[in-house]
């Protein structure tokens, strides 16, 4: 129903053109003769009777046509003038529960329908509310803060509220508490931060849920995720990443860090462990510091151990309270328990027993026992035993061999072998192309060594080997053309040329006494 409106404000007026315009009961739409921005920019009047926009008409989106929910009637008098802008002061409107519409097809406007409260809609959503307190977000609208732009806490709060980051509900910012730092973080229940009094605490990084819970004075710790350095009070510079609670019972250790799922669970006063990998030293570690373990369940049982160094998955399994081992591979010193200053290098190289000490085990699934050292692989094992005159063996069992013939190579080979004594070159004079060629090492140049050269060997070999004794071990040759010799080798040919010459003194000794 038309109704008489309020008296017109100071403004700019235009009256528009509608001579093209036949009223005659049935027209409901005309034409304005120029584009209008907003329905509140018209003055409609019909029959002497103002208009109200949006209930007794609609303005076009082009901004160039009005629609009245009634045809005027023929012959009825309509006029029609544009407000264009404030003159001399502002075009002022009274609300009152009202719809300011801001835009030409109506979507944008500012109401305010509660007292002290003010509502945004953009583009037909309700974007944003205004009260005397607080400026809400609402839901399904994005706040952005555009580069270069700062938000600022100046006020007393201890966070923004509780919000929503990623789709996670209930994520709180703690700044209070986290001087230099940051905690984004719920609690058991989904409230806010749970936090010590954190009375110098500086420069620390919490991110998942229950992280920090405890801390008081600790210094720059970063933890993220659930249950990340949850018992921490005091310590200092620790690094906890990962799901299921890492380092989730340290409190007043420091320098540690641990990387995986439940990686160094349960360790609490003890410093510089690094664990790798999920359930890395995961156990009761109980004094136990300065270990490194890597690797799927590495070191898992350590408790009191010391500088352990444990790489590979379950390398170290069940190693307790030994210190300064070395295990690295797959399952590497597995047996080892309270054993101390064992090497296993290589996939299942182990000890003999748990209480094993001073074993050297290199080699696929090989083994070997205090103060032994064991290479190679299982079946095919190389051992030295280690004392004050330690020896290397072999295995020399007739029951392991075959294809037994007499070893040709004896006095003459001997014979034409030169004995000599030289000195390393630095390896920096060695062509760039050999495998042994570095620029910055000089070897030691001044010690005098004795041996062989390998070419004068290979000399002798081809002149004194038969067929079968060609293949000699004492000499070989790389795929680079390097030549070599093992002159462990030579005793053999040695033995051989002093049973020849032993037999020639037995002849001798014979002649003489038959003379």
């Amino acid at each position: 129903m038309a109704y008489i409106g309020q008296g017109i404000k100071n403004g700019t007026f235009a009256k528009l053109d509608t001579s093209g315009n036949t009223y005659n009961g049935s027209n409901v739409t005309f034409d304005l003769g120029t584009q209008v921005g907003s329905p509140v920019q018209l003055l409609v009047s019909h029959d002497g009777v103002i208009q109200n926009p949006g209930t007794d008409y609609t303005l076009a989106s082009n901004g160039t046509q009005i629609t009245f929910t009634t045809a005027p009637a023929s012959g009825a008098s309509i006029f029609i003038m544009e407000i264009s802008g404030a003159v001399g002061g502002p075009m002022n409107r009274d609300l009152n529960g009202e719809e300011l519409i801001l835009d030409v097809d109506g979507d944008t406007s500012i109401t305010a329908d509660t007292d002290d409260q003010i509502d945004f809609k953009i583009a037909g959503a309700d974007d944003l509310r205004m009260t005397a307190n607080a400026i809400n977000v609402l839901s399904g609208t994005t706040l952005t803060v555009d580069s270069g732009a700062t938000i600022t806490n100046s006020g007393t709060a201890n966070n923004f509220g509780t919000t929503t980051i990623g789709g996670l509900t209930d994520v709180s910012m703690d700044i209070a508490n986290f001087a230099n730092g940051i905690l984004i973080q719920t609690g058991s229940d989904g409230s806010a931060p749970t936090t010590g009094t954190l009375s110098t605490a500086t420069g620390n990084v919490g991110i998942g849920h229950q992280v920090m819970q405890t801390i008081t004075s600790g210094d720059y710790n970063v933890a993220v995720g659930h249950g990340a350095l949850d018992a921490l009070t005091t310590g200092l510079y620790n690094v906890a990443i990962g799901g299921d609670g890492p380092l989730g019972a340290c409190n007043t250790g420091s320098k540690n860090v641990a990387i995986g799922n439940g990686a160094l669970l349960q360790s609490d006063g003890e410093s510089a462990n690094i664990a790798i990998g999920s359930d890395t030293l995961t156990g009761a570690v109980n004094g136990g510091e300065y270990n490194v373990a890597i690797g799927d369940q590495a070191g898992t049982a350590v408790t009191t151990g010391d500088n352990n160094t444990i790489v590979g998955r379950e390398a170290g399994h069940d190693c307790t309270t030994g210190e300064n081992n070395t295990f690295i591979g797959g399952f590497a010193g597995n047996v080892a328990i309270g054993g101390s200053n064992n090497i296993c290098i290589g996939y299942e190289a182990d000890l003999s027993a748990n209480d094993i000490s001073h074993g050297i085990t290199i080699g696929y699934n090989m083994t070997s026992s205090s103060n032994v050292f064991a290479f190679g692989k299982s079946g095919d094992v190389v051992s030295n035993t280690f004392s004050s005159n330690a020896n290397w063996s072999r295995s020399s069992d007739i029951r392991k061999k075959r294809e037994i013939y007499d070893q040709g190579l004896g006095l003459d080979f001997i014979n034409d072998l030169r004995t000599v004594n030289f000195q390393w070159k630095p390896q920096n004079e060695f062509p760039k192309e050999w495998n042994d060629y570095n620029e910055t090492s000089s070897n030691d140049t001044e010690v005098v060594m004795h041996g062989f050269i390998a070419q004068e060997v290979k000399e002798a070999l081809d002149k004194h080997a038969s067929k079968r004794d060609s293949v000699f071990a004492g000499w070989s040759e790389g795929k680079d053309g390097m030549q070599h010799t093992s002159r462990e080798m030579f005793v053999i040919p040695l033995i051989k040329a002093v049973q020849e010459l032993s037999t020639e003194v037995k002849e001798l000794k014979a002649k003489l006494e038959d003379k």
